[in-house]
């Protein structure tokens, strides 16, 4: 059947109908041969062989769908998705030795490979379980990230030639998932391709927003290929040294930085209560940032053994009693239990998200500086690389590649320079904006621990740390105060996403407070924990912020300067006992100073008083 060019009605619903529908039910065949292997570990060897063999006949399904009944191989003679693969393929020129389309070469690939793990019926039961959920895993994310090539093919063909009838089909197809990388390059093409008629002036701004999605949606500029070679060339694809937040990194970790990507993609689920066995898999097995043949994953982040080396692990472990205190915590949010049972969806979504923001993502991103500054002290002089390494996937663990580069701070990401942009929105400290100042404060620390490690100055590599970890105390600081402020005004038993976010910001907090003063930490703690058995921030936000100011008077080094203040809590301190001071209100310290002034008005009169008595004492004592 001839697909392009044509503008038969039947041709436009039968593309429609691949694009649309018989896409998304492979999709769904890819999941269900997932689902069904995880369901096949928890059953007896009956159920769990039934199971094994569903994984393998849905990976059969998805690839006959795929396919057809009447496809010649190599060839566009065919009237199912493979074909319109060959055809976009033509166009694009990405055929392989002049026959088979490149991403229907790879599909192929993928199934057969996940065909061999399926091969034994112990696959999704025997010892490990866990290889066989893995690669399905993987497989599943790579095969959807190939079959993402034909729309954006045809997308990019439709929009050159302007068949706006075409635009609207494949913008449908391909504009939603650009909803899991970046929202405004996502409400930019919805709007420009979906809700209104398309104009050809908006032609290069769509192509770069479509563009600067590949690699969010697992796809390369070479996999696309160029649309008759002139009339859409082949893009570039991102360079080793792109910016990330203002940092510019000398080693290339552009795949570590779209560890971000997984974050978002579980915020978004967290959105669909069905939607936490999807969470648990990219949790686990991770998707969007390659490492090697597999992908870099988030539970690994929260339970490596190569934290211990950062001195800010063993707070968190004095304090919950567990390395994987993190982890832990997550996967019961996960599975809705212990601390979670009684919780809404919206807040075990909340606890998923911000606990890896705050308690996972922070802590190993510590260790990659540590890792730096162990590699400066074991280096030759003439090799930094691996300390470089480090100091850099420290960096982009902190900001994502969400972010945006140079001085274009953009807020885009959901790490802690996003946090820190929503706090000083909230703590009337922004500058330019909505930037937050600690935030141009760490890119000149980044950028001053790189020199350090380049220059190989160790000291100075370890006070830069330093430096950052009391920078990055900050939001965490201004989280608390502004749920605490949130929080007091819920009922128990609420149901709302805001308890869960203020317990997060403080169990990231509290381990340090404790290290401190354990009865500021209690006081946080008892506060600000998740529970439906009290009414939450009992005490009130004043008393949480009085404990904050308590634990940075006892030694808790925090660059105060950043804070700002919300609503009548203003803490206006010092990093240590020599000089702190904190204010919550201007009517407390006009009070303050009225009982100072009218204390010291009452002693005088005393003392005036008492002078005229004694002196006229004296005077009979002395009187003849």
């Amino acid at each position: 059947m001839q697909l392009t060019g044509s503008t038969k009605r039947g041709t436009l619903v039968t593309e429609s109908a691949m694009a649309l529908n018989l896409w998304m039910y492979i999709a769904h065949e890819l999941y269900d041969a997932l689902d069904d292997c995880a369901l096949a570990m928890n059953m007896n060897k009956e159920e769990a062989l039934s199971r094994n063999s569903g994984s393998t006949r849905a990976l059969d399904e998805a690839i006959a769908y795929w396919i057809g009944a009447d496809q010649d191989g190599g060839t566009n003679r065919g009237h199912s998705l493979y074909s319109l693969t060959q055809r976009a393929g033509e166009m694009f020129g990405t055929l392989l030795f002049g026959a088979e389309a490149r991403a229907n070469s790879d599909i192929r690939n993928l199934y057969h490979y996940g065909r061999s793990l399926l091969a034994f019926p112990s696959a999704c039961t025997g010892d490990d379980t866990d290889f066989a959920m893995r690669g399905l895993h993987n497989l599943t994310n790579k095969m959807l990230a190939k079959m993402m090539i034909p729309l954006i093919q045809m997308l990019l063909y439709s929009i050159y030639e302007q068949d706006n009838t075409r635009i609207k089909i494949y913008a449908t197809a391909v504009v939603p998932q650009i909803s899991a990388c970046s929202d405004p390059d996502y409400t930019y093409l919805k709007r420009t391709l979906i809700d209104t008629a398309y104009e050809r002036s908006e032609f290069h701004s769509v192509l770069y927003a479509l563009q600067r999605s590949y690699s969010c949606l697992g796809i390369t500029c070479e996999e696309v290929g160029a649309y008759s070679i002139n009339k859409i060339p082949k893009c570039a694809e991102t360079p080793t040294d792109h910016p990330l937040a203002g940092y510019v990194p000398k080693t290339d970790i552009r795949n570590q930085a779209k560890i971000d990507l997984d974050i978002k993609q579980i915020q978004i689920l967290s959105l669909y209560p069905t939607s936490f066995s999807a969470i648990q898999y990219i949790y686990n097995f991770g998707k969007n940032s390659p490492d090697g043949e597999s992908f870099r994953t988030l539970h690994e982040f929260a339970t490596s053994s190569f934290r211990s080396g950062v001195p800010w692990f063993q707070r968190f472990h004095d304090f919950f009693g567990t390395d994987n205190f993190a982890d832990e915590n997550i996967q019961n949010a996960i599975d809705k239990s212990k601390d979670w049972i009684d919780s809404s969806d919206v807040q075990r979504g909340e606890a998923i998200v911000q606990n890896i923001k705050f308690s996972v993502m922070i802590i190993f991103a510590m260790r990659k500086f540590y890792d730096a500054l162990f590699d400066c002290k074991i280096s030759p002089e003439d090799d930094r690389s691996i300390g470089l390494q480090s100091w850099d996937e420290g960096v982009a663990y902190f900001s994502g590649s969400l972010e945006g580069g140079g001085d274009n701070i953009d807020s885009n990401g959901v790490l802690l320079v996003k946090a820190a942009s929503e706090m000083c929105l909230h703590f009337d400290i922004c500058v330019e904006g909505e930037t937050a100042p600690i935030v141009a404060e760490l890119i000149s620390l980044f950028n001053k621990g790189k020199n350090s490690v380049v220059e190989g100055k160790c000291d100075e590599i370890e006070s830069t740390i330093g430096s950052i970890e009391s920078v990055m105390l900050v939001p965490l600081i201004q989280g608390n105060i502004h749920y605490a402020l949130i929080n007091e005004n819920l009922d128990r038993g609420s149901f709302e996403g805001s308890l869960a976010i203020g317990d997060a910001f403080a169990r990231a907090l509290v381990p340090h407070l404790s290290a401190f003063d354990s009865k500021s930490a209690s006081v946080v703690d008892n506060n600000m924990s998740f529970t439906i058995t009290r009414k939450p921030v009992q005490d009130g936000s004043m008393e949480v912020a009085n404990a904050l100011d308590t634990a940075i008077y006892r030694g808790l080094e925090v660059e105060c300067q950043f804070i700002g203040s919300e609503d009548n809590i203003n803490l206006e301190c010092e990093d240590s006992e020599d000089g702190a001071f904190a204010k919550y209100s201007l009517s407390t310290i006009i009070l303050s100073v009225l009982a100072v002034i009218f204390g010291l008005v009452s002693l005088l009169i005393f003392v005036l008083k008492n002078t005229n008595k004694i002196n006229r004492c004296k005077e009979k004592l002395h009187d003849p």
